[in-house]
């Protein structure tokens, strides 16, 4: 279940009744643990959003701006993050996204000993990706890769 809810975010009431949405780029809730916005080069959470036209986006929310290294590997892309960590357990769980309409398939997020490798595993070629920094929230920064529709 964990997975999932990277995956697609639903709603949670707290005792307060306080809905909580799960972090996503242009959403309002923070995310979970004890990383703060500034505390160092933390990834603080990974996902994946269906966006409007059959397009995907891949997300990693991040405590400082952090510009990735992109390169091709067997079968998809890898955005390197050097001198990163991932201070949850929860945040290395793998991304499953083979049942959604997208040419991605999987993400892994692996903590490395110079950084953090976030691999794109692609059931189809799109050629190339271009990441984009974005800031968020509270301080965060999104590292955001967009991908088209899967094509027939």
């Amino acid at each position: 279940m964990a997975i999932l809810s990277a995956l697609v975010p639903a709603p949670i009431a707290d005792a307060e009744g306080t809905q909580y949405e799960g972090v996503r780029p242009g959403g309002d809730s923070l995310p979970p643990g004890a990383i703060r916005a500034g505390q160092g080069r933390y990834i603080t959470f990974p996902g994946f959003q269906m966006l409007d036209g059959g397009r995907s986006r891949v997300f990693v929310q991040t405590a400082v701006r952090m510009e990735p290294t992109v390169r091709r590997i067997e079968g998809g892309f890898e955005l390197f993050l050097e001198g990163a960590r991932i201070p949850l357990r929860t945040n290395r769980l793998p991304l499953e996204t083979e049942h959604f309409e997208t040419p991605l398939s999987r993400v892994t997020v692996k903590q490395e000993k110079k950084g953090v490798a976030i691999r794109l595993q692609m059931r189809k070629d799109i050629g190339a990706i271009s990441p984009r920094v974005v800031e968020g929230k509270d301080g965060y920064f999104f590292i955001l890769v967009e991908l088209p529709p899967l094509a027939p």
